[in-house]
């Protein structure tokens, strides 16, 4: 048995110091796709509260009598989603795009009736003798459009847009 361990002097200065450094690195490397690993949790995490927030809003919007648009009102103003610091939504707010691209002020959520034209009601002939009826944007056609963002910490993090039709009108 002593044969075996006669000449062994163990391990020198130069093989520690480089075992040392070749750990650390490991470290530093694991340590690091740790991090970037729990960023992308949280974004994760972040990205689908919003979306569930969204679609919860959403669906409230769905479920709710639809209100006529009318030139005094401009958009319909559905109940918000309320939330409070206690909630898992904590830091989270929810805002509408009204008329013309800008975040809507009211109290709810915006309802834009969905038609594509600006001008008010008029009928014309082309050139070509057809006559063209523009509608005002503030008829309601039974079709609104409803987008909504969720921020957190006011910065925007998800958009979700659809749409609330009226059932009850007639072609």
């Amino acid at each position: 048995m002593r044969r075996f361990f006669r000449d062994e002097r163990g391990f020198g200065f130069v093989e520690v110091i480089i075992a040392l450094v070749l750990l650390g690195l490991i470290s530093v490397v694991f340590l690091a796709s740790i991090g970037t690993g729990l960023k992308a949790l949280a974004l994760a995490d972040e990205r689908l509260t919003a979306e569930s927030l969204a679609k919860c809003q959403m669906e409230l919007i769905k479920v709710v009598p639809y209100q006529e648009v009318t030139i005094n009102t401009a958009v319909a103003d559905y109940e918000r989603l309320p939330l409070s610091d206690g909630d898992i939504a904590a830091g989270y707010s929810i805002v509408s795009i009204g008329r013309g691209g800008a975040e809507y002020t009211g109290q709810g959520i915006a309802g834009v009736p969905w038609n594509n034209s600006n001008d008010p009601s008029e009928s014309y002939n082309n050139e070509f003798g057809q006559e063209w009826t523009y509608i005002s944007p503030y008829v309601d056609t039974g079709l609104q459009r409803i987008t909504i963002v969720i921020k957190r910490n006011g910065e925007p993090v998800l958009t979700l847009e659809g749409n609330k039709s009226n059932r009850d009108v007639s072609n």
